[in-house]
């Protein structure tokens, strides 16, 4: 039967423990794992328990590589689990480590999507389409993002334009206002939206 013929702790992460099964390297798992299954050197592993060890490792590797993935900045749950994929981690390990990042609220689409229009709301100002087409992007769920965008008024959208507009005018080509109308138009506001915007910045 095979047996656990070392248990070496590893250089690079704390808390964490390289398995060796008959003097080969078998898997690494965490301390806290290592602890729950009761291993030590000069244990015997039955067929079950090496897959239990190797499906243990296969799950933390995953969450560890989802929580450095986030360390970049927060990501929906469509953009983890494609991030994953690319990477080779199975399936089941995905939806495992989604379903904790979610439990343990790293991931959570809903305060993502909010915090993305807030943020271009205020720093770029978009049209209600582009935003949408951003949120569409990032695999936010339709029924999401069309609740986030509610709180978006037509007072917010004459600000957007306005602001967009503003900064468009120190150009030349948009001193013509035909030229930045239509900049406008392309950019997904509404013409009535604009003339509007654009009357109460000449006023």
């Amino acid at each position: 039967m095979p047996k656990i013929t070392k248990l070496q702790p590893q250089v690079k992460r704390d808390g964490y423990y390289n398995i060796f099964v008959d003097d080969a390297f078998f898997c690494s798992i965490s301390e806290l794992q290592l602890s729950l299954l009761s291993l030590s050197v000069g244990q015997d592993l039955s067929e079950d328990q090496k897959l239990e060890l190797l499906d243990n490792s296969a799950t933390i590797k995953t969450y560890n590589r989802a929580l450095y993935y986030l360390k970049y900045g927060p990501r929906s749950e469509k953009q983890m689990k494609n991030y994953l994929s690319q990477k080779g981690y199975e399936d089941k390990y995905i939806d495992r480590a989604i379903t904790t990042l979610i439990k343990d609220g790293y991931i959570n689409d809903m305060v993502l999507a909010q915090s993305f229009v807030d943020d271009r709301q205020l720093f770029r100002p978009r049209s209600l389409s582009q935003l949408r087409v951003e949120l569409i992007k990032k695999g936010i769920d339709r029924d999401i993002i069309d609740q986030t965008l509610m709180g978006i008024d037509s007072d917010s959208q004459l600000e957007s334009i306005k602001a967009i507009a503003a900064k468009k005018y120190k150009q030349s080509r948009y001193k013509d206002l035909e030229k930045l109308t239509q900049y406008l138009q392309r950019q997904g506001f509404k013409y009535s939206d604009i003339k509007t915007a654009l009357s109460e910045i000449g006023d």
